[in-house]
C-alpha cells in the first residue's frame, strides 16, 4: 500500500468523504481544509492498495520534524473489516517517527471498536486531559484521548 497525495482536482471527492466520514465537529470547513493543504506540513493522501489496483481509503497527517500527527484516517466502507487498516497503518509507522493522533472517547460500540484497533496495533493512550478544540470558531470543545506510537519522549 502507498499514499498518493491528492490533487486540487480530487479534493472535492475527498471532501466528500470526509464529511460522510467524521462529524461536523471533527473536521474542518470545506474552505479551512483546502487552505491546509498548501501548508509544506499537511499532507492529505488516497491510500492506494497495488493489491486491489484502486484507492482504499484516505489519510490526513501533519508531518513535523520530531514526530507526526494523524489528523483523518479511514478506510472506505465497503471495505472495512477486512485488514486493510491495519495493513496500512502498521506499514505506515515502520518509519520510526513518533505518531501521535487524537480519538474519541469509548462511549458506544464504534467507537469503543476504534480504541480496541489502535491499542491492537500498538498505540497507547497517553495520558493528558485534553479537548480538542474547535474547528469553527467557538467553544465547542471534544473530550477526547492523546493516543501515541512509538511517542514515549514527547
Amino acid at each position: 500500500m502507498e499514499l498518493k497525495r491528492i490533487t486540487k482536482n480530487e479534493f472535492a471527492k475527498y471532501y466528500d468523504l470526509l464529511e460522510k466520514d467524521f462529524i461536523f465537529e471533527e473536521r474542518r470547513t470545506k474552505e479551512n481544509e483546502l487552505k491546509c493543504i498548501s501548508n509544506k506540513y499537511f499532507n492529505v493522501c488516497f491510500i492506494f492498495s497495488k493489491e486491489l489496483n484502486k484507492n482504499i481509503g484516505y489519510f490526513s497527517y501533519w508531518d513535523f520534524d520530531e514526530f507526526i500527527f494523524g489528523e483523518h484516517f479511514a478506510i472506505f466502507e465497503e471495505l472495512r473489516n477486512k485488514g486493510y487498516g491495519i495493513k496500512f497503518l502498521t506499514n505506515f509507522l515502520l518509519n520510526g517517527k513518533p505518531f501521535i493522533g487524537e480519538i474519541e472517547k469509548p462511549v458506544d460500540t464504534i467507537s469503543k471498536k476504534r480504541l480496541k484497533f489502535y491499542k491492537n496495533i500498538g498505540f497507547q493512550i497517553l495520558d493528558y486531559k485534553y479537548f480538542q478544540p474547535s474547528y469553527h470558531n467557538s467553544n465547542d470543545k471534544i473530550p477526547m484521548y492523546i493516543i501515541g506510537y512509538n511517542a514515549q519522549n514527547l
